[in-house]
């Protein structure tokens, strides 16, 4: 507002700032553009917020997620083929989710999959939906695509880091493709005891 010598106003500045440029910036930046779904950067945020805020007696989980045998696929058919067969196992994966969790994808075959309030029995029939729905697609389009997941619970209380909960996540799901574990693989961060939360108890 600018006054005059009345000490009136007579005109009004306005400074109009179009936004739009900058939250399609912010969405690009928080998104992976093949698959459409949220990124590692995403993920890291969403992550922070979810341990911060967790509910007395609420256990949240950390899933890592790898395709098995997805190099072949390129290999094989090619990349065109192989950035098809991400989208739609990505589509296939998030039909099977609850409306409460969220999947990322924070590499080439590489996934990462948040669930708040979520139990152990829950949390297993979730893995074994996901697993179940890349077979039936692999099958069907003749990938011969596997998944390997490793999931950590994290119950209520104490300060816990998100790289300290992705790496136990990261580590299981490793032990789960070497065959020491049967996928997918479900342990409680950290396991009472045990300092290296990648050898918690499997469920």
């Amino acid at each position: 507002m600018v006054l005059n010598d009345c000490v009136e106003a007579s005109f009004f500045v306005a400074v109009v700032e179009d936004i739009s440029r900058r939250k399609r910036a912010e969405l690009v930046a928080s998104r992976d553009m093949l698959t459409g779904l949220p990124n590692r950067l995403a993920m890291l945020e969403e992550l922070k917020l979810m341990l911060a805020d967790r509910p007395d007696g609420k256990m949240v989980s950390v899933a890592f997620l790898d395709l098995d045998a997805f190099k072949q696929v390129n290999d094989r058919l090619g990349h065109t083929a192989g950035d098809r067969c991400l989208v739609t196992i990505s589509r296939a994966l998030q039909a099977s989710l609850r409306s409460s969790d969220t999947l990322y994808r924070i590499a080439g075959d590489e996934f990462v999959l948040l669930s708040p309030d979520i139990g152990r029995k829950e949390l297993a029939l979730l893995l074994s939906r996901l697993e179940q729905a890349i077979e039936r697609i692999s099958d069907a389009n003749g990938w011969g695509v596997g998944i390997s997941m490793g999931a950590v619970l994290i119950p209520p209380g104490g300060s816990t880091s998100p790289e300290a909960v992705l790496e136990a996540a990261d580590q299981l799901m490793y032990r789960v493709k070497r065959k020491e574990f049967a996928a997918p693989a479900i342990a409680v961060f950290p396991r009472e005891g045990d300092a290296r939360p990648g050898k918690a108890q499997v469920a």
